[in-house]
């Protein structure tokens, strides 16, 4: 009797100590290299120990839908492909201002193989190039898989289409992201000099696109192809992107859609914001030229400036176009600017914590969303915002009888 009872004792001392199923293993990333002697765990490791649940190398075995976590800052460069995410994974940076992973002009960062689910987060992806001819410089996307990036950068990046990401028949919510400089480069046939949307469903949301070019293809932003594809973009900032093709920083094919819903743009570098069939806007959209056809609720269009400042840290792990004082875009926006799914209120900026998205940003009409993935905080007051708030009004009046009656609000 005294040994079932300590037998049975054992089992549930067992059962309470035992991991449960829901929790996620931590995969720790404690070097920055990918060579040398097996000292410390390596991210192309720790990749391999979650995607097999197994216990190799010197990384903690996977079990699961597992989370890897970096203990280190810094870059990683790469000379070959970091392997495929071939099961369920998180990957967590500390910030993208504190960790690249770089493809160092050689090849692709990352892809995700069909049916998985990735979250990449806290990282920059930069200087990546994809295998020739093939799409999605910095990350690749397969049919089915379900990736969410929040809070990162991808930087340099170039694909002959996708030239930061490129997803196919997949599922892709982009949050707090910036997007510079990346590049589709398969000339007229090029498409996404940011990301490719072959026939996908994308959501993006509080994020930049800034300077990211086709070359003379489609969608130096963003390129929507293909029958069903669609792409929501939310208070996000789309400046100085630039295709030399007839098509523009946005593009879709006839069978696909774009949503635009709070979103600057602004600057384009060359071409126009938007190609032909134009975007559908939901609302309180903001464009200094007029290829966009923006004719909803509270949208503005065909502005002599629309009031960016270049990017610059302006707070948060990414970078951001600030708006200039007395911007067009200040406090332009619906009394409150909601996520995709039209319920669920942003709280903050692309910035993140400690920048809350709805603010009186001209000291004078209330608290307001503004228009782009950048909110100005509550002047100070005194004389200074007394003369901000006088500027603001003159262009107020100006932009409404340049663009009619604004709706009631």
């Amino acid at each position: 009797m005294l040994i079932r009872t300590c037998s049975v004792a054992v089992l549930v001392l067992w059962l309470v100590a035992a991991p449960s199923g829901a929790e996620a293993r931590v995969i720790h990333v404690t070097t920055l290299e990918l060579a040398g002697p097996p000292s410390v765990c390596r991210l192309d490791e720790a990749i391999l120990n979650a995607n097999d649940d197994t216990e190799n190398y010197l990384c903690e075995p996977g079990e699961g839908d597992d989370v890897i976590r970096f203990e280190v800052q810094g870059t990683i460069e790469l000379d070959e492909e970091l392997p495929s995410i071939t099961d369920t994974l998180a990957i967590e940076g500390p910030g993208a201002d504190l960790l690249t992973i770089s493809g160092s002009g050689l090849t692709r960062v990352l892809s995700v193989a069909p049916g998985v689910s990735l979250t990449l987060s806290g990282v920059t992806i930069a200087g990546a190039l994809a295998p020739a001819g093939a799409p999605g410089g910095g990350l690749q996307v397969l049919a089915g898989a379900d990736v969410t990036l929040q809070d990162c950068v991808f930087s340099g990046n170039a694909a002959a289409s996708g030239g930061a990401v490129s997803i196919t028949q997949g599922a892709l919510r982009v949050e707090r992201c910036t997007f510079v400089g990346n590049d589709a480069t398969a000339g007229a046939t090029g498409a996404g000099g940011a990301i490719r949307n072959d026939r996908s469903q994308v959501e993006i949301v509080n994020s930049t696109f800034s300077d990211n070019t086709s070359g003379a293809g489609r969608g130096a932003a963003v390129a929507t192809l293909g029958a069903g594809a669609t792409t929501r973009i939310h208070s996000t900032s789309v400046i100085g992107n630039g295709t030399t093709g007839a098509g523009g920083a946005l593009e879709r094919d006839a069978d696909a859609s774009v949503f635009l819903t709070h979103t600057l743009l602004a600057a384009a570098a060359a071409g126009l914001h938007c190609g032909v069939p134009t975007p559908t806007s939901e609302g309180y959209n903001l464009a200094d030229d007029t290829s966009c056809g923006l004719v909803g609720a509270g949208d503005v269009q065909g502005v002599a400036s629309a009031g960016v400042e270049p990017l610059a840290n302006n707070g948060g792990p990414s970078e951001t176009h600030a708006l200039v004082p007395g911007s067009v875009a200040i406090d332009a926006g619906d009394s409150s600017c909601f996520d995709t799914d039209q319920t669920t209120l942003l709280a903050t900026d692309q910035r993140g914590v400690g920048f809350p998205r709805r603010t009186d940003g001209d000291g004078m009409l209330g608290a307001r969303c503004d228009i782009g993935a950048f909110e100005v905080p509550e002047p100070a007051s005194g004389a200074g915002a007394t003369v901000a708030a006088l500027t603001l009004a003159a262009l107020v009046r100006r932009r409404g009888r340049r663009a009619g009656p604004r709706p009631a609000r």
